[in-house]
């Protein structure tokens, strides 16, 4: 299931709109963790479950890679009544998503403006963080006199 986002439909066409974000991309921003404990991972942490129904193509896939694993890993397993498989890993190791935990480099963000908003989006301006700041000041100015002129 994917996120669902849910927005207030805005009053006013997209042109009368500016859209101000701050980016840090993964590529540039961010690199692949060592270990877990390097980013403090909840599996590393306290440790973890994976649960595992042999009798489907899933949990065979599962127990497969689970296996290229326990070689290098502390855990115990137990049978569970159903006739699931119960890996328990310790606290202490890396788990199986290292390969997708990512620590943060010290770069500053990205910051941009565009006209419009989401429906409608124009090409985007890249700014110093200075002269965002300053840009998004006197934007909420602007629309606070708005609000108060009604």
């Amino acid at each position: 299931m994917g996120i669902q986002l849910h927005r207030i439909e805005p009053k006013m066409a997209p042109h009368r709109y500016k859209t101000f974000q701050i980016t840090a991309p993964l590529k540039t921003h961010f690199r692949p963790a060592k270990s877990c404990e390097e980013v403090a991972c909840a599996n590393w942490l306290n440790g973890w479950k994976t649960i595992v129904d042999p009798s489907t193509t899933e949990g065979q896939y599962h127990m497969e890679t689970i296996n290229l694993h326990l070689r290098t890993h502390k855990y115990t397993t137990e049978r569970l009544p159903d006739g699931r498989i119960a890996y328990t890993f310790e606290p202490g190791q890396n788990c199986f998503k290292l390969s997708r935990h990512r620590v943060r480099l010290e770069r500053e963000e990205r910051f941009f403006t565009r006209s419009g908003d989401y429906r409608q989006l124009g090409h985007p301006t890249e700014l110093r963080a200075d002269q965002w700041q300053e840009d998004f000041a006197i934007n909420q100015e602007a629309v606070q006199e708005r609000l108060q002129k009604g």
